[in-house]
């Protein structure tokens, strides 16, 4: 399934396709929408029932809601929510992943950030564990995640100060563990002006070591 975002500054609307069956599904958000962009992510739980994830942040404050496909509606979740989610959702063994980081002090601005890598579980509806990434960051970087082939978790980092681009790829990941191994590095040097990718998507191809950004 593909989830369509229409207006990402004003979540008007959303759409799933089923691009084998060619089947669309229009979603309407609740009434009490909060404006502002959203994150969302989508998966299935262990009776293999597709729903989707929404947070929405104001000020200090994080809304999660979650749409059931069968229910056909719109239902508010409780989470705590100590970190915050810097992209969209990426669908992984039924769960989404997600890059996050904690909360940050005003005083913390411009330093290091510990980035981390997040899952939420459709069936218990909670997010996971904390689980590393292979770096560490500031906020200027571009940390993006992708999947290779719905079997492995990809995530590709950009550092603002140098013109090096790297990718890692997962060797195992488990619901409390995640180990990465070099995928690929490139010289951006040989391109004729500097790139940066702040929301983009990108895919890679394991056995010939090529990456599509």
């Amino acid at each position: 399934l593909l989830l369509c975002v229409t207006h990402y500054y004003n979540n008007s609307k959303l759409v799933v396709c089923n691009p084998y069956s060619g089947q669309t599904r229009w979603i309407q958000p609740r009434n009490d929408d909060t404006s502002g962009p959203g994150i969302y992510g989508m998966g299935y739980d262990i009776n293999n029932s597709h729903k989707i994830l929404r947070l929405s942040y104001w000020l200090d404050h994080c809304g999660c809601e979650i749409y059931d496909f069968k229910s056909n509606s719109w239902r508010v979740v409780d989470i705590t929510m100590e970190w915050r989610i810097s992209g969209q959702g990426v669908s992984f063994q039924k769960n989404s992943y997600f890059i996050s980081q904690g909360k940050r002090k005003v005083e913390e601005v411009g330093s290091k950030v510990n980035r981390f890598l997040l899952s939420f579980d459709f069936t218990s509806e909670r997010f996971g564990p904390r689980l590393p990434l292979p770096f560490r960051s500031c906020p200027e970087d571009s940390v993006i995640l992708s999947t290779a082939r719905t079997k492995k978790l990809v995530v590709l980092f950009t550092k603002c100060d140098t013109n090096e681009m790297k990718i890692w790829i997962t060797t195992k990941i488990e619901p409390n563990i995640v180990l990465w191994s070099n995928f690929l590095k490139v010289d951006m040097r040989l391109l004729t002006e500097r790139f940066w990718f702040p929301y983009w998507i990108f895919f890679v191809d394991e056995k010939k070591k090529v990456a599509m950004i």
